[in-house]
């Protein structure tokens, strides 16, 4: 086995220690499969969230070809909240996968869901991070509350 194929090279030139390390390398991701589990810890954390007396506003509001999975009202705040689905021991732990490419988008298009009603509240930015298990049963791993400030803080 040559460098490429040991590092999971695509033909591109890009490494992709996801699919390296998900034994992936080399077969396609089974996308719907993905979008479904994705889907079912979404469901997930909302019922958590509104068990702590969450309300939720929208599911999946889609801007420029993203989505933000749940919007939220908390004691008069509205939280923009991103649901991360992981399998036990995965490579990536959820909260890094919410980089700072995709903090500016989730503040954009928060910005503009605010915009497009007219709101005149206070926002929050949290992730949920949620786990896949054994028997396909969901369990929280963390909630982070005010996750990241879109100006950086």
């Amino acid at each position: 086995m040559d460098l490429v194929e040991t590092l999971g090279i695509n033909s591109g030139g890009r490494f992709s220690v996801k699919r390296e390390m998900t034994g992936l390398a080399g077969k396609r991701a089974d996308a719907p499969a993905c979008r479904r589990i994705g889907q079912e810890g979404e469901d997930y954390a909302a019922e958590y969230l509104q068990s702590l007396g969450y309300r939720l506003f929208e599911r999946n509001y889609r801007y420029r070809h993203r989505e933000i999975d749940l919007i939220m009202e908390e004691e008069g705040v509205l939280v923009f909240i991103e649901v991360k689905t992981r399998a036990p021991g995965a490579f990536q732990a959820a909260p890094y996968a919410v980089d700072r490419r995709k903090q500016m988008f989730l503040y954009s298009a928060a910005s503009r869901y605010v915009r497009e009603r007219a709101l005149a509240v206070d926002i929050r930015f949290d992730i949920v991070w949620i786990e896949k298990g054994p028997g396909g049963k969901f369990r929280l791993v963390a909630h982070i509350r005010n996750a990241f400030s879109p100006l950086g803080g």
